[in-house]
């Protein structure tokens, strides 16, 4: 791409201007093709739909993300297959990719999905055997053990957990359901995690075989999914840090509450620390995608959290310290991708909301953080609070010059 250009015709044009007249004359060209619906088309538009999306332009990105869904059921896809081999098993990766874009983009503007999700469907094959097609000589395709066949679900689940978040603030009368839905959703991705094959953990020795075979990207994809979805599942008991003396049915439950948010840290912990691996790995990278700076983004927001308890707490230099490798590789992320000045802006409106409230205030999921978490494509106005003295309720804050000095310096 060119913007990771080192070429010297690229020396005077900045990283992010690099992409934007290949864009316009791909879409022209885009524009005025012969045949409108075609596996060739379809696969155009994905590649342009993600290119204006990281390009920030949402209402091309919108419309292009929509003629590929359109597309793709045109296409009959995937009930309706090629005979040849190869192209069988692209049309069948095709499908998936428009699954996921559809996914992502309509649960985060809360509309409904229109492509279907059907167990009967095919999977991708493995990703070395489809490089191989189709000299491989095997007739039987390993759909199982695939990095897309692990990354479907967790593409699910993140939905549902962003619905999760909506319902809380649009339908009061769903929080009687609530933890019975969060439970549901732990125990699969516990169950998913735990029935990993043993050369799709994370492990060292894995990370050197994926990378070295060239799928190193996609290895570290399915796990940033599971941990940022886990982050997202959990953010709604940040704010429950206190527990009420009532009957113990409400001591349960908080209990229960706490435990939830000690595992949104766990993983945002975990999260940040594989970033700060990519980023340092010499043959590694997190710069693929500027959806990583919203992810980086979140987890902070956690690591803030644990300051905000008190920067005495055991836990507090641990966060600190992955709250500067955070900014670290958010910095690496900004030289390329203008989005990340949407998720540098949107930490900006968090940290001044931890400065005006209490920390069961400040993370309380509401219209604005659930907008906060889930819509990296806009931007977020400053939060209206209720200013309180000293945080309110959650023990000793850290706060205001301290936390700027903390994070943005």
């Amino acid at each position: 791409m060119q913007r990771f250009s080192s070429n010297p015709a690229f020396d005077q044009v900045a990283p992010w201007s690099r992409g934007k007249p290949f864009l316009r004359e791909a879409i022209k060209s885009f524009n005025e093709r012969e045949k409108l619906i075609s596996i060739e088309a379809l696969q155009g538009c994905i590649i342009l739909a993600f290119t204006a999306f990281v390009e920030g332009d949402v209402d091309q990105d919108a419309l292009l993300s929509c003629q590929a869904v359109r597309m793709t059921q045109a296409l009959q896809l995937p009930t309706v297959l090629s005979s040849d081999r190869r192209m069988k098993e692209v049309e069948i990766n095709l499908y998936w990719q428009v699954w996921m874009m559809d996914c992502w983009t309509s649960v985060r503007s809360q509309l409904p999905q229109q492509l279907g999700n059907d167990a009967a469907f095919p999977k991708p094959i493995r990703e070395d055997i489809f490089d191989r097609l189709p000299d491989d000589g095997i007739e039987t395709e390993p759909r199982e053990t695939s990095l897309w066949t692990f990354i479907l679900p967790l593409t699910q689940w993140h939905a549902q957990a962003v619905k999760l978040n909506y319902h809380i603030v649009h339908e009061p009368a769903f929080e009687f359901r609530i933890l019975n839905l969060v439970r549901d959703l732990a125990r699969k991705l516990d169950h998913w995690v735990q029935s990993l094959p043993a050369t799709l953990r994370n492990t060292s020795e894995n990370w050197s075989s994926y990378s070295d075979r060239g799928y190193g990207r996609p290895f570290a994809v399915m796990h940033i999914i599971y941990h940022h979805t886990s982050q997202l599942l959990f953010y709604q008991f940040l704010n429950k840090c206190v527990v009420p003396a009532d009957n113990s049915l409400s001591r349960r439950v908080d209990q229960e509450a706490l435990e939830y948010a000690e595992l949104c840290k766990a993983h945002a912990t975990a999260l940040s620390k594989l970033f700060w691996e990519l980023n340092v790995a010499p043959d590694l990278d997190c710069l693929w995608s500027p959806v990583n700076s919203h992810l980086l983004v979140i987890a902070s927001t956690i690591h803030l959290h644990t300051l905000l308890l008190g920067s005495g707490r055991p836990e507090a230099a641990q966060g600190k310290k992955l709250l500067e490798q955070n900014f670290i590789v958010l910095q690496e992320l900004q030289k390329y991708w203008p989005s990340t000045e949407l998720a540098f802006s949107r930490l900006q409106a968090f940290h001044n909301a931890c400065q005006m409230t209490s920390i069961s205030k400040t993370f309380n999921m509401d219209e604005w953080m659930a907008n906060f978490l889930n819509r990296y494509d806009i931007s977020v106005e400053d939060r209206e609070l209720h200013v309180e003295v000293n945080g309110g309720a959650g023990g000793g804050n850290t706060t205001g010059d301290e936390l700027m000095a903390i994070v943005f310096n």
